[in-house]
């Protein structure tokens, strides 16, 4: 830890089974205090959970360990129990020996230039399908008794909206359309998308990609492909592809209609005379009517 510069470990995990304990033996005194937490997996050969627990204790963590059950009868180990010891430092000793560190200060003024500039950095690093949607502040992660990640104690995330998303109407029908499943499959309001609006941005993700593709296949007979979504994410990109798509039948079938129309009218003119000429010009040689 001192060669790497580390000053804290709030969670390190130890998974190296039969030789957990020589591990743990590895840590320098100097450094169990830069430990807040730990997670070690270990077969109990030879002592090594009553040693392990003695070891952790030792070095101030309360520790509660238990037998992990598995049916991988073909593992070398088998018949030596695995067990998962979880060793956390009390709250009011998270320190341990260590002197008081200076608390550093903050770069940021508030939580919404944080929350600006890491999702700035995130936009400029990754495509836009990865980048988060929102974004919670925490002081600490809430945990379990045994040191877990407590996920039904997270707060759920805010999606923000964007003072460049309220936008003016659809354009196009394509981007109505586009509009009405983007605020069917978000939640949202379809008066807050506009041709700049970013799917993900909104809260959008890959299994939603799915769906959107089917409802847009519904409602226009366009089929997408994901890859398409993934590259055409903007709102009036998108609109275009679909459109793009859009048989355009509009014109064809009037002209169709009005043709037939035409025809419908010279016939219904016509006398019998002219009809039986008609027919005699279209008549087949050889077979007579």
């Amino acid at each position: 830890m001192a060669e790497e510069g580390i000053d804290r470990i709030d969670l390190l995990r130890v998974d190296a089974e039969h030789a957990a304990y020589d591990v743990l033996l590895g840590v320098a005194d100097s450094d169990w205090h830069k430990i807040r937490q730990l997670v070690v997996q270990l077969h109990d050969v030879d002592g090594a959970l009553k040693k392990s627990v003695a070891l952790l204790k030792k070095h101030g963590f309360d520790v509660v360990s238990e037998q992990v059950v598995s049916d991988q009868d073909d593992r070398p180990s088998h018949g030596t129990p695995l067990h998962t010891v979880y060793a956390r430092r009390p709250a009011d000793t998270a320190a341990g020996s260590a002197p008081p560190r200076a608390v550093p200060v903050p770069r940021w003024p508030n939580e919404r230039v944080l929350r600006e500039e890491l999702d700035a950095a995130l936009r400029a690093a990754l495509p836009p399908y990865m980048v988060p949607s929102g974004y919670v502040v925490l002081d600490e992660l809430p945990l379990t008794g045994n040191g877990k990640l407590d996920t039904r104690a997270l707060p759920e995330p805010e999606i923000p909206v964007r003072p460049d998303d309220h936008a003016t109407a659809p354009r196009t029908e394509a981007e109505r359309i586009v509009s009405e499943v983007w605020a069917e499959l978000l939640h949202t309001d379809a008066g807050l998308l506009g041709p700049d609006s970013d799917f993900f941005v909104f809260g959008g993700n890959s299994l939603l990609v799915t769906r959107m593709i089917n409802l847009i296949k519904q409602r226009t007979g366009v089929e997408l492909q994901v890859q398409t979504v993934f590259d055409a994410h903007r709102l009036a990109d998108l609109a275009a592809v679909v459109a793009r798509g859009i048989p355009d039948t509009g014109s064809a079938s009037a002209l169709d209609l009005d043709t037939i129309s035409e025809s419908i009218s010279l016939v219904e003119s016509m006398t019998d005379a002219e009809l039986d000429a008609l027919d005699m010009d279209n008549a087949v040689p050889g077979i007579e009517s």
